[in-house]
């Protein structure tokens, strides 16, 4: 069994009066079946180069940014293995006129899965999911509307298949051609620009070795 613990506290840097301030610590272990990463980070930003939809790009008044972030996996079967990515976050003014109150446009949970199936030696499938919690919208800066960009999920599907030295693949995305967006300026729904994704989408590449 091996376990690597990482340390990094108060690393900081300056560049034309913004300064960032950050604690960082992990823990892995990896076994030889399995292995799961933790990690909590802590930043403190001087004028964080941020967006306000009224004025364009600002340097918003202090922030801090902290979260922890999981992430383990697991060959369940000699062909199949599985990973599951979970991250907490939190955005806030450390100061200034929104003290105290979220930065918008930031998820604080998010859930990614993934599942691989190797079909044979040069065939695999790979489903993949996403899960991201809802958010401020982007000039909600005082938190005082009750709408927000909504909680969405997607589900994407990829099959390979090796041909010598090229990997050809077909990949499937929003499998379940889900309306979503993760981006929305305006709480006033008469100037609202939201930017919606992309509904099902298919993809189909080509990749060579040398």
């Amino acid at each position: 069994m091996e376990r690597l613990a990482t340390v990094l506290v108060l690393s900081c840097a300056a560049a034309a009066q913004r300064i960032t301030v950050n604690f960082d610590f992990g823990w892995r272990q990896k076994t030889a079946q399995s292995q799961w990463t933790a990690r909590f980070y802590r930043s403190n930003l001087t004028r964080e180069i941020g967006y306000d939809p009224l004025i364009g790009n600002v340097n918003f008044d202090p922030t801090g940014r902290e979260g922890v972030e999981l992430d383990a996996a697991s060959k369940l079967t000699r062909q199949v293995d599985a990973g599951l990515q979970l991250a907490f976050r939190t955005a806030t003014f450390r100061s200034g006129t929104y003290a105290g109150k979220t930065v918008p446009l930031v998820p604080g949970r998010s859930v990614m899965g993934r599942l691989t199936y190797r079909q044979s030696g040069t065939q695999q499938w790979l489903l993949t999911s996403q899960w991201v919690s809802a958010q401020r919208i982007g000039d909600d800066f005082t938190n005082s509307s009750s709408s927000k960009i909504p909680a969405y999920a997607t589900l994407n599907l990829r099959y390979s298949q090796k041909v010598h030295d090229w990997t050809l693949a077909l990949a499937a995305q929003n499998l379940f051609d889900k309306t979503y967006y993760n981006y929305r300026t305006y709480v006033n729904p008469t100037y609202q620009s939201i930017y919606p994704e992309s509904g099902r989408s298919y993809l189909l590449t080509a990749q060579r070795s040398f």
